[in-house]
Formats: C-alpha cells, sequence, structure tokens
C-alpha cells in the first residue's frame, strides 16, 4: 500500500470514528478536504493532458461533399 493509499484510510477512519463519537462537523470538513484534494488532482491531470496535446501536430481532417 502506497503513502497516500494509507493516508487516505487513515482519514476514512477518523471520518467514521467521528461520526460515531457525534463530531459530525469535523466528519464534514474531512470529507470536503478530501473531496476538494481529488478534484485538485484531476484538473491537474487534465491541464497536463491538455498542455501535452495542444501544440501536436495534427493533420486537418479531409473534407468530403456531398454529390
Amino acid at each position: 500500500m502506497s503513502e497516500q493509499e494509507e493516508n487516505i484510510n487513515n482519514t476514512n477512519t477518523d471520518i467514521v470514528d467521528n461520526i460515531v463519537l457525534g463530531n459530525v462537523s469535523v466528519a464534514k470538513d474531512d470529507i470536503s478536504t478530501i473531496l476538494g484534494q481529488k478534484i485538485a488532482s484531476e484538473i491537474e491531470d487534465h491541464k497536463r493532458v491538455f498542455a501535452s496535446s495542444i501544440f501536436q501536430d495534427v493533420e486537418p481532417e479531409t473534407l468530403e461533399t456531398e454529390e
């Protein structure tokens, strides 16, 4: 298990513990943090893919006319 997976699992355990102990606002904040990190990661991945493909040479498609 990678360090990141281990950290995520610990956070998930903390969330469950906080809910069981009645610390719902702390659990909500933890969930918001995890979702924010995942969204930021996906945005960065998309930026990398887009940036690497933006300047690639692409052959123009040939236009076919209907006869």
